[in-house]
């Protein structure tokens, strides 16, 4: 059985832009375990954490007629074989956005909520994180990646 592991993702939040008010926080369970299991013939399974073990919140800045959105991106390249994916789910509460759905990440910014109020706070957003292996990944010895995900709150 081959293993396949990313311990410890821990998330450095960096919010972009000037003297506005806009940032996002992160909290809970940010750690996915290894991948240990894989269909006879296929690619080894993903890992995905539980919805809602890991939330954010999000204030945007207050710039008139401002649609705000959160991007994010790795702050460097995971092994070879090994992608990262991760899901911002919107709490539903008005203004409060549009998922991208999963959105698998490289070290490019790439939206994963869009459409975010001007000067609001949105609080309890939920956030799920998927975890993939390729079988050209070989069995990897457990990678920590601290501060591996950057989010940015700017304007759309």
């Amino acid at each position: 059985m081959k293993r396949f592991a990313l311990h410890g993702v821990v998330l450095l939040l960096l919010c972009s832009g000037t003297a506005l008010a806009q940032s996002i926080t992160v909290s809970g369970t940010q750690t996915i375990s290894a991948i240990t299991t894989a269909t006879p013939g296929s690619e080894p399974d993903p890992v995905t954490t539980a919805a809602g073990s890991t939330t954010y919140n999000v204030i945007t800045g207050n710039v008139k007629n401002a649609i705000w959105k959160i991007s994010a991106r790795l702050t460097t390249a995971l092994p070879a074989g090994l992608t990262l994916a991760l899901q911002l789910t919107p709490n539903g509460q008005a203004g409060s956005g549009t998922s991208a759905g999963m959105v698998t990440l490289s070290t490019v910014d790439q939206a994963v909520i869009t459409s975010l109020q001007n000067a609001k706070t949105f609080n309890t957003n939920k956030i799920q994180y998927r975890l993939s292996a390729s079988s050209a990944a070989g069995q990897t010895a457990a990678h920590t990646c601290t501060g591996c995900v950057t989010f940015t709150v700017t304007q759309q």
